[in-house]
């Protein structure tokens, strides 16, 4: 393989949108890309700390100051990487949030097992850490709207002459009940046929604005 090859390969490993770790089948980072670093050093890392070369099982998460990330990797995230070196699994994934300063945010955590041989014997995993923030809270905002969602019934009973809708005992507008209904609100505007009809002196604005239209 060329050098330039292997210059180009790290470049991109680096400038990945996920943060990435390679371990050893001891669990010994072997590698950690800058996107990584960048991650855990907002959520409160010290920068003095030297991630490569240690064991993923010896750093203690209460170096991160998130006490909701120190449960999450005690309880679920290490005996996942435990199992998937032990060759048990092969893949995980999980969705979790982390406190910080002032917000909330939402990471992927996926971890996968490096094999080779007919066997897929492990020799290593992969762990990677993913900011999916904006898609939880666009899926919030839509779980709310379709939370909100109201289905009208068949049949609507409005009145022929002033076009009241019947609701509840009540005769409403049908711009109030739409709006009591549905999350829509309606402005007021005037169509030129009632122009035509109420304000007939105006009228004569109306054929001007046609006129003008059509050439």
């Amino acid at each position: 393989m060329r050098l330039s090859d292997i210059l180009s390969w790290g470049h991109v490993v680096h400038h990945v949108m996920s943060g990435m770790v390679i371990l050893r089948e001891d669990g010994t980072i072997d590698k950690i890309n800058d996107r990584l670093l960048s991650i855990i050093s907002h959520w409160g890392l010290l920068p003095d700390v030297q991630l490569q070369g240690l064991s993923v099982f010896e750093l203690r998460p209460e170096l991160f100051g998130r006490p909701s990330f120190s449960t999450f990797c005690h309880d679920i995230y290490l005996p996942a990487i435990h199992s998937i070196l032990r060759g048990d699994e092969h893949s995980f994934r999980m969705e979790h949030q982390i406190q910080l300063q002032q917000s909330i945010a939402w990471y992927l955590f996926e971890i996968h097992a490096l094999t080779r041989g007919p066997q897929s014997t492990s020799h290593g995993a992969i762990l990677s850490f993913t900011d999916i923030t904006e898609f939880k809270n666009r899926e919030t905002e839509l779980r709310y709207a379709l939370g909100h969602v109201c289905v009208l019934p068949e049949h609507i009973p409005i009145c022929a002459v002033c076009k009241h809708v019947r609701s509840a005992g009540h005769w409403d507008p049908v711009e109030s009940y739409l709006e009591s209904k549905l999350p829509v609100h309606f402005t007021h505007d005037i169509c030129p046929a009632c122009i035509r009809r109420l304000y007939p002196r105006y009228s004569s604005i109306l054929d001007h604005a046609s006129s003008a239209e059509e050439e």
